[in-house]
C-alpha cells in the first residue's frame, strides 16, 4: 500500500505527470523540477503523517485503548475521524473546519482534471480519427467522458459504496498498478535502454549523474519492486472490511477479472505490436518490435482543427501631403492573415 501511495502521490505511470509536463516550455531543468517534485511530496507526506500517527496515538491514550486493536476504522474514513479531532481540539474550530473541507475539495478537483484530462488526451492520441468521425468538437468529446465516469462513479455513494471502493482499491488502485509500473520501468530501464532515454532528454536535463540513473532504471528499482511484490504475495490475504469481516467470494472474483483485465493490456499490445513487423522469424520479428520509434509522424486528420484566429489590424491614417490643413485621412486595409493548427493559411485583403 505504501508503494502504491508513492506511485500515486508522484502522478507516475497513470500518466497525469506526462500529459502536465507536456505543457510546459522546451528549455526546462528537468532534472530540477523532478528534484523538487520528489523533495516537496515527501515533505508531505511526512508533515500528513506526523499529523495522522500523532492524532491517532493522542485519540488512543484518550479513551484508553490499544493503538492495535479495533477502535479505530481501517478504511479511509479515518481521516476524517482524525482531523476531526485535530480541528475539535484548535482554537475557532468551526472556522478550521471550512477551510478543512475547502481544502479537500481543492484536492479533489485538481486530481479530477488531471486524470480526466490524461484520459481525454491518451484517447485522443490513440483513436484520434475514429473519435473525430463520431464527435463535432473536443469539448463535447470531453462532455461525454465526463458523464460517462460521472454515471459510473454513482455506485460508490450508494449504501454498499464503501465495499465497491475496497474493492476496486485494492484490486485495480494497488496490485494492477504496482504490477503495470513495474513492466513500464523493465520497458523503459531494459528494452528501451537508459541510454535512450537519457540521450533523447539531453537538452532539458542538465548536469544530469547518467551512471547513477541508468543503475537505477536498470538494477536497483527493479529489485525493489520485485522484493516488495513477492514480500507482498507471500502476506496477500482475501480482502475484508475493517480487518473484521471478510467479503463475499464473489468479490474476489470480480477483483482477480478486474486485475487480470487490466494485466492482459501488455500481451495483447505486446501481440499486436508483433503483427505489424514485417519480419519473417519470430526472434526478428520480437528485434524488430522492441526497436525504439524515435519519429512518430501524427496524421492531420487524428484531431479537430481550431476555430480560425483572425487578426485584424487597426486601420492607419494617412496624412495628405497637399498641405492643407484638416484633411480627412485615407484608412488603408491590412491583410487578414487566417491563423489554423498548422500556420498562417493565406492572406485575404478586406
Amino acid at each position: 500500500f505504501a508503494l502504491a501511495q508513492t506511485i500515486h502521490s508522484l502522478g507516475l505511470t497513470l500518466g497525469s505527470n506526462y500529459v502536465v509536463s507536456s505543457k510546459n516550455k522546451r528549455q526546462i531543468s528537468l532534472m530540477r523540477d523532478t528534484v523538487i517534485s520528489v523533495f516537496v511530496n515527501t515533505l508531505t507526506v511526512l508533515v500528513v503523517g506526523c499529523v495522522v500517527f500523532g492524532t491517532i496515538g493522542h485519540i488512543c491514550a484518550r479513551w484508553r485503548q490499544r493503538i492495535d486493536s479495533n477502535f479505530l476504522p481501517k478504511d479511509p474514513g479515518i481521516v476524517f475521524v482524525v482531523y476531526s479531532e485535530v480541528i475539535r481540539n484548535m482554537p475557532v474550530p468551526t472556522f478550521w473546519a471550512v477551510f478543512f473541507f475547502f481544502f479537500f475539495i481543492c484536492v479533489a478537483m485538481d486530481s479530477q482534471v488531471t486524470i480526466a484530462s490524461t484520459v481525454v488526451q491518451a484517447l485522443e492520441e490513440s483513436y484520434g480519427r475514429f473519435i473525430k468521425q463520431r464527435f463535432q468538437g473536443h469539448g463535447l468529446f470531453l462532455l461525454f467522458i465526463c458523464v460517462a465516469c460521472f454515471i459510473i462513479s454513482i455506485v460508490y455513494i450508494t449504501q454498499g459504496g464503501i465495499y465497491y471502493f475496497q474493492m476496486t482499491d485494492y484490486y485495480v488502485a494497488v496490485l494492477s498498478l504496482i504490477l503495470i509500473t513495474f513492466l513500464e520501468l523493465c520497458a523503459l530501464g531494459w528494452f528501451y535502454g537508459g541510454h535512450n532515454l537519457l540521450s533523447g532528454q539531453s537538452e532539458i536535463m542538465h548536469h544530469v549523474p547518467y551512471i547513477y540513473l541508468r543503475i537505477c532504471w536498470g538494477l536497483i528499482t527493479p529489485l525493489v519492486f520485485v522484493a516488495i511484490m513477492v514480500c507482498g504475495g507471500m502476506s496477500l490475504t482475501r480482502l475484508r472490511y475493517r480487518n473484521k469481516h471478510h467479503f463475499p467470494m464473489w468479490v474476489d472474483i470480480v477483483g482477480w477479472v478486474l486485475f487480470g483485465l487490466i494485466a492482459s493490456v501488455v500481451p495483447v499490445f505486446a501481440v499486436k505490436a508483433l503483427h505489424k513487423t514485417q519480419a519473417s522469424g519470430i526472434i526478428e520479428k520480437v528485434r524488430e518490435a522492441l526497436e525504439p520509434q524515435m519519429e512518430v509522424e501524427t496524421p492531420t486528420d487524428y484531431y479537430w482543427e481550431p476555430k480560425p484566429l483572425v487578426v485584424i489590424n487597426n486601420p492607419n491614417k494617412e496624412s495628405t501631403t497637399n498641405g492643407q490643413a484638416g484633411a480627412t485621412a485615407a484608412k488603408t486595409a491590412k491583410p487578414r492573415k487566417v491563423y489554423t493548427r498548422n500556420g498562417p493559411q493565406g492572406e485575404t485583403v478586406m
